[in-house]
This record gives C-alpha cells, structure tokens and sequence, in this order.
C-alpha cells in the first residue's frame, strides 16, 4: 500500500522540452514517471498530472523531478502535490500563474 499523492505539473513548452530530455536521460525509472502521468497539451503548456502515486524523495524517479524542478525558473513552471493528510499540500514554481489552485470540498 503506501502513502500515496495526487499531483499536477503545469510547465511552458520550452521547459516541458528540457524536462522530458532531463527525465530520459536520468533513467529507466524517471522515463516510467513521465509515462505514468496524464498529459494534455494546451498552446503554450504541457500539463503533466499523477494520481495515487508514491511520491517518496528517496526514490529516484522523484528525486530526479524535484533536483529538476530546483534548477529550473520557478516562473516556468507550476507543480501541485496532495498527499493523502488533510495538511499534506506542496507547491512549487508559480502555479498560481498558470490557473492552478487547491479547493477541498466533499461532493454528494
């Protein structure tokens, strides 16, 4: 089982470039994680979004994301992540620029 994560990548086209290079190029693993996301591709953005995944730093494929996420224009980019706990919520770059929000609401 695990603690599992939704997250949500937004990158312009020029980054989402350098990104999928960078991901191949580390690895086996890393290149399994790019493929593992639901990607849409909008006129100027690629979005890149996980669900129920293993979102663990000491694993590579995650490690690689965020040393690539570290390097990169925070102004290029807007990553989300929710863990399972209510408080579990990480951001980074500038996803409020691209549209990108958190709302927790119960549907019925």
């Amino acid at each position: 089982m695990g603690y599992r994560s939704d997250a949500v990548l937004k990158l312009k086209k020029e980054l989402f470039e350098k990104f999928e290079k960078f991901m191949a190029d580390a690895g086996e693993s890393s290149e399994e994680l790019l493929c593992a996301a639901t990607r849409s591709d909008g006129d100027e953005t690629t979005t890149l979004q996980w669900e129920g995944l293993k979102f663990y730093e000491d694993f590579p494929e995650i490690s690689n994301l965020y040393k690539f996420l570290h390097e990169a224009n925070p102004e290029n980019f807007g990553f989300i992540r929710l863990g399972e706990e209510f408080e579990d919520c990480e951001e980074r770059g500038s996803p409020w620029d691209f549209g990108m929000s958190v709302s927790r609401h119960i549907d019925f």
